[in-house]
């Protein structure tokens, strides 16, 4: 039986959480020194970037990971939480939530949507998915800016590659298709 015993700091909202189960030099990235180095705490545990928190009772949740963080004018934004109220509207079968370059703000939050079979996308159908997350979050955690996407590219376990959605290859006209996704010019 694992037995764990986390800090007090880490029953707050959103901390990172490290575990002493890799030693020093378990993690490398050979041309990132610097992502190495700080892939440790001062114990010397390591962290897959994880962000979660502890309970009352002792449960760790799992809520986002610190490389999908968002920042907007010094505020930490985590994707997950946009995610979970888009993915309610009834008009979106998938979501992909992530920070854009904004000049005033450092980074502005967008999403890319797969709408419900059926479902045409519209200027209008942009305008209600932010107005929906408005109600909801605060105006700062919703999406600046909403695309849609035939298909949003998972790996075989189900992850969502927002590498490949945040950054498709561009075509001739300024369309871009990557991972199976169509983004219009």
């Amino acid at each position: 039986m694992l037995q764990m015993s986390f800090p007090a700091a880490l029953n707050q909202q959103n901390s990172t959480v490290f575990g002493p189960t890799l030693e020093r030099g378990g993690i490398d990235f050979p041309i990132a020194p610097e992502k190495t180095r700080q892939t440790y705490n001062e114990q010397g545990w390591a962290t897959y970037g994880d962000i979660g928190y502890v309970d009352e009772e002792g449960f760790l949740y799992l809520t986002d990971r610190l490389a999908n963080m968002i920042i907007s004018g010094g505020v930490n934004i985590y994707p997950q939480e946009t995610e979970d109220v888009l993915l309610q509207h009834p008009a979106v079968a998938d979501v992909a939530v992530f920070g854009v370059p904004n000049e005033e703000f450092g980074e502005e939050v967008k999403a890319v949507v797969q709408l419900q079979a059926g479902t045409a996308a519209s200027e209008e159908l942009k305008r209600s998915l932010i107005d929906y997350c408005r109600d909801q979050l605060s105006a700062l955690k919703c999406p600046k800016s909403v695309d849609f996407a035939a298909t949003l590219p998972r790996t075989e376990t189900g992850k969502l590659m927002k590498s490949e959605i945040r950054n498709p290859q561009p075509l001739p006209g300024g369309a871009g298709v990557k991972g199976g996704i169509l983004y219009p010019g």
